[in-house]
């Protein structure tokens, strides 16, 4: 199917726009220096306009793709085709990344958990685990 519209540039524009209003919460810890913010008064986020934009043309592709289609059946087949793959990557990949970030932090610094997460009893005493599998005497 070709395509000569440019619903998704403009859906580019929207998904950026919600990076760039997020960054401002990142880096400085507020949005209250956003520029839509400062435009309308303290009325709208940027980052929500984008977001309304986003899912207003999304919609509408949509449903211009379920109007194309023989059948729901296909529909939903060609929809579930779309977008389990990247489902499955997406977790698979902040699956690993989480659990990397997770045996990072807890070989560079010590743990400051109080929580035991496992106990045994050795000759000399009770030892516990911190969250990190590290082993802590019981006091």
């Amino acid at each position: 199917m070709e395509r000569h519209n440019n619903f998704d540039a403009l859906r580019l524009v929207a998904a950026a726009s919600v990076v760039f209003s997020h960054s401002f919460l990142i880096a400085q810890g507020t949005q209250d220096h956003e520029w839509l913010i400062l435009l309308t008064g303290n009325q709208s986020i940027l980052g929500l306009a984008g977001v309304f934009v986003f899912f207003a043309i999304s919609g509408f592709l949509v449903t211009q793709s379920f109007e194309q289609t023989s059948g729901a059946s296909r529909f939903l087949a060609k929809r579930a085709l779309r977008i389990f793959p990247g489902l499955f990557m997406a977790t698979l990949v902040s699956g690993n990344l989480t659990n990397m970030s997770s045996a990072i932090r807890c070989s560079i610094r010590p743990c400051t958990s109080c929580q035991v997460y496992g106990s045994w009893t050795t000759g000399s005493g009770s030892r516990s685990t911190d969250r990190c599998g590290r082993c802590v005497p019981n006091s």
